[in-house]
């Protein structure tokens, strides 16, 4: 979902729970007429610091999707490189070893992609963990979650 925001240069900063420090002031320039994601998200410091990805929610062509597929950790799960993929028995969309901050470093896996409508599956380590069905027209984002050591599950979001 997105939210209507004054346009312009907007500092961001992530406020520490129950002590009220800020982390991280990030400055931003947020135009107009353009859409924004953005992410908390801890460093490989352990200080949490926020991501900004600007958004093309341009309508792909009716038989093609657009897909990204964004990687976090929960909580108590160790941060180790994890093979994430999306693929069915025609096309392999992405495959990947990633952390929790592979958004921020390479953000050409968080932009949408255009890609043939159809199913398929997500994987993690080489397991399915889920099958997904994206329709022609539509834009979605893929969030794969490692949950603990060994276990991941998935959220498919529709953009637009």
């Amino acid at each position: 979902m997105y939210n209507e925001i004054p346009s312009g240069v907007s500092v961001a900063k992530v406020e520490a729970f129950g002590t009220g420090y800020l982390y991280s002031p990030t400055s931003v320039n947020l135009t107009t007429g353009n859409y924004f994601t953005s992410f908390i998200y801890n460093q490989s410091n352990n200080i949490p610091n926020i991501g900004f990805i600007a958004d093309d929610l341009t309508i792909p062509p009716p038989n093609y999707a657009k897909l990204r597929v964004l990687y976090f950790i929960s909580p108590g799960a160790t941060n180790y490189p994890t093979n994430v993929g999306v693929a069915n028995a025609t096309d392999t969309l992405m495959t990947y070893n990633r952390t929790d901050v592979d958004f921020v470093r390479i953000a050409p896996l968080t932009s949408f992609g255009n890609i043939k409508s159809s199913i398929y599956s997500v994987f993690a380590n080489n397991s399915i963990i889920g099958v997904i069905s994206l329709t022609g027209g539509r834009i979605y984002t893929l969030v794969i979650n490692k949950t603990a050591n060994t276990v991941f599950a998935y959220n498919l979001y529709i953009n637009k």
